[in-house]
């Protein structure tokens, strides 16, 4: 059986388990730091050339048309060159009328052609009075208790998100 007295070692243990990790995290974030300062310029210099490089190509496929009529595309090392059909788009300007013309024009179709979306609105739901949510055949269920173990400082935990997130998405991308 468990005392505060217990409760409050193990509070004590894990955050000094924090506070090492966080001085972990403390020193990794400044050797990244220290490793960005060292490469921005040769990573912005890079970026530039590739850009550049790009827009050649860009403008070298633009000017001959007639080498992707068949196959339209073609893959030259690992690059994708060619042309490719544009996504379809369907600017509306005023949506409004679109609808009033939709109804008009199409009343049979109405439903296909227009989205109507009703759902209830918890958050003003929940404002009422019981006798109107009773009215409404609702009726607001209380929070039960919950374990709590929340770190007052998330800071630890932001970083450490932010870190494992950057990892998966370099993971993803390849890079």
């Amino acid at each position: 059986m468990s005392d505060l007295a217990t409760i409050e070692a193990r509070a004590l243990a894990f955050s000094e388990a924090r506070k090492e990790l966080k001085a972990e995290i403390d020193d990794l974030q400044h050797v990244i730091e220290t490793a960005k300062r060292q490469r921005m310029k040769r990573l912005r210099e890079l970026v530039a050339e590739a850009k550049a490089k790009k827009a050649e190509l860009k403008a070298e496929i633009e000017a001959a048309p007639e080498v992707f009529k068949r196959p339209k595309t073609r893959v030259l090392h690992q690059i994708k060159v060619g042309f490719a059909k544009g996504r379809q788009s369907l600017p509306i300007a005023d949506p409004d009328g679109v609808v009033k013309q939709v109804r008009k024009l199409f009343k049979d179709r109405f439903n296909a052609l227009v989205k109507v979306t009703e759902a209830p609105n918890k958050t003003a739901l929940i404002r009422l009075p019981a006798k109107d949510l009773t009215r409404l055949g609702l009726k607001v269920r209380e929070g039960k208790n919950e374990t709590v173990v929340a770190p007052e400082d998330s800071e630890v935990d932001k970083i450490v998100t932010a870190l494992l997130d950057d990892a998966k998405d370099k993971a993803e991308t390849g890079a």
